[in-house]
């Protein structure tokens, strides 16, 4: 019985090397694609996607080509600026405050990290550091209108009405057209009391965007107190449902535009539907490309008929032993 089970197992041992070595070149055949594929992306081309779905509200492939890019390019401040909004976009405050304290640490006059260091601190409702933040950038850089912005929602949640009017009417001045600005601004002079302001505020954030529904709701609320509308709208118990906090892409915007215009990877990422379009994030760095799978597949088939050929052919030299 013992020699008999010595024999199988000898005569087993090409298959299962045969197997094994199948297993083996098949790994490595799938990690060298990956690998290559890796490679084909350049620094450029991964900060660009980050953007694209920074902007896209894909904040789980932002922050891999982020991370990717930073990897390429460990130095590059925007870069490093950028992951960070992702990661507060995400919810990993932790990681993203460790990245904007390096930052800070390299270059403490960078007008961005303290304004995305305000956002941090205002996603953890730490009010008071949050305005500190946001105070510091426009210290640095006073053509700041979304840390403006940033800074006159937090004066209007602590009820500071007239602080968050000149903030607001800050920010309008150095960027009037837009929507979201007009709106905050009208909400502040609401808590004013100064009703023909508000209402003159939310009918230019329509005017600018004639979808624009929270504004829409507003201005509803002030005709309303003029007798030409429904007063009986009112703020919702969430203010940050009424308010806009910035989505804080001043300075990037630019850049999203020549990647836009000029990216030989957008035509994976350019789609009306950016939740159902693949990603360069995902082609490049996940998937292994069709033809090579077809080969990979072929080669598996291969050797799985040679390892069957083989366990066949033992069993009959077995029989024939036996008898």
């Amino acid at each position: 019985m013992y020699s008999k089970f010595i024999f199988l197992l000898k005569s087993s041992v090409p298959t299962l090397a045969l197997i094994i070595a199948t297993s083996s070149i098949m790994s490595q055949s799938v990690e060298d694609v990956k690998n290559q594929n890796k490679a084909e992306v350049s620094f450029a081309e991964a900060y660009w996607e980050g953007l694209l779905q920074l902007r896209a509200g894909n904040i789980d492939s932002a922050v891999m080509a982020f991370e990717y890019a930073q990897l390429k390019n460990p130095n590059h401040v925007k870069t490093r600026v950028n992951l960070a909004r992702a990661y507060i976009d995400q919810g990993s405050l932790e990681s993203a405050e460790a990245l904007i304290a390096d930052v800070i640490m390299e270059d403490s006059t960078n007008a961005d990290a303290y304004r995305t260091l305000g956002r941090i601190y205002q996603t953890a409702d730490s009010i008071g550091k949050a305005i500190e933040a946001y105070s510091k950038s426009i210290e640095l850089s006073e053509d700041n209108p979304y840390a403006y912005n940033n800074l006159g929602l937090l004066y209007f949640l602590e009820g500071k009405y007239q602080e968050a009017v000149d903030a607001f009417e800050t920010a309008v001045e150095q960027k009037e057209n837009v929507a979201f600005f007009h709106n905050n601004l009208g909400m502040a002079y609401e808590g004013l009391l100064n009703f023909n302001e508000a209402l003159e505020n939310f009918a230019r954030a329509i005017e600018i965007d004639p979808d624009y529904q929270k504004a829409q709701t507003n201005l509803l609320r002030m005709e309303g107190k003029f007798g030409i509308g429904d007063e009986s709208t009112t703020m919702t118990s969430d203010i940050y449902s009424d308010m806009v906090i910035s989505e804080d892409f001043p300075e990037t915007s630019a850049e999203v535009n020549n990647a836009l215009n000029s990216s030989r990877m957008l035509s994976a990422v350019v789609s009306p539907v950016y939740e159902t379009a693949p990603t360069v994030a995902e082609i490049k760095y996940d998937e292994v490309n069709e033809n090579s799978a077809i080969k990979f597949a072929g080669a598996l088939g291969l050797l799985t008929a040679l390892s069957i050929g083989l366990v066949a052919r033992s069993s009959r030299r077995n029989g024939n032993n036996r008898r």
